[in-house]
């Protein structure tokens, strides 16, 4: 009975603290409050605060054109440029954009009169970081040639 009531404890607390953030006729909404301004442009977002001053860009970085949205068959996933709009940082991430909002949301990256708060964006950045750009293949290419020579007669027919 103890673990059943923990349980619904659990679920209730989830429910009740957990925040829900939704893009709807380009206004993004946490828990049912306006809160930015969002503008779609196919899979790219650009993030405004209540006066139109653009400060978060999302950029959809699809890797194979014939892929679905977040998973492709190179191995290489497609994922989220975020750019903080007046500064030089950015991360990648592997989410829709409700859910990256939310991690920004909870982050406390925008202050009250929207501007960036740096001590949180960099805290942000060093979580996420930008590790879906990085190549992880090789471009190295590797000749081995043997140089020893071999026993026998060499006969070279042809030109």
């Amino acid at each position: 009975m103890k673990k059943v009531l923990f349980g619904f404890g659990l679920i209730v607390s989830c429910i009740t603290f957990g925040q829900k953030v939704k893009i709807k006729k380009d206004i993004v909404y946490v828990d049912g409050q306006e809160w930015l301004l969002a503008e779609e442009d196919t899979f790219d977002y650009s993030i405004f605060d209540k006066n139109k001053n653009e400060i978060i860009f999302f950029k959809y970085m699809k890797q194979n054109i014939g892929d679905n949205m977040l998973f492709n068959r190179s191995g290489k996933p497609n994922y989220y440029l975020v750019k903080f709009i007046g500064t030089d940082k950015s991360i990648e991430i592997r989410q829709f954009p409700e859910d990256i909002l939310k991690i920004i949301y909870k982050s406390n990256v925008i202050n009250s009169d929207f501007t960036l708060n740096q001590d949180k964006l960099n805290v942000l950045v060093e979580k996420y970081g930008n590790d879906f750009s990085k190549d992880t293949g090789s471009t190295n290419t590797i000749i081995i040639q043997d140089s020893t020579p071999k026993n026998g007669v060499n006969i070279s027919i042809g030109r």
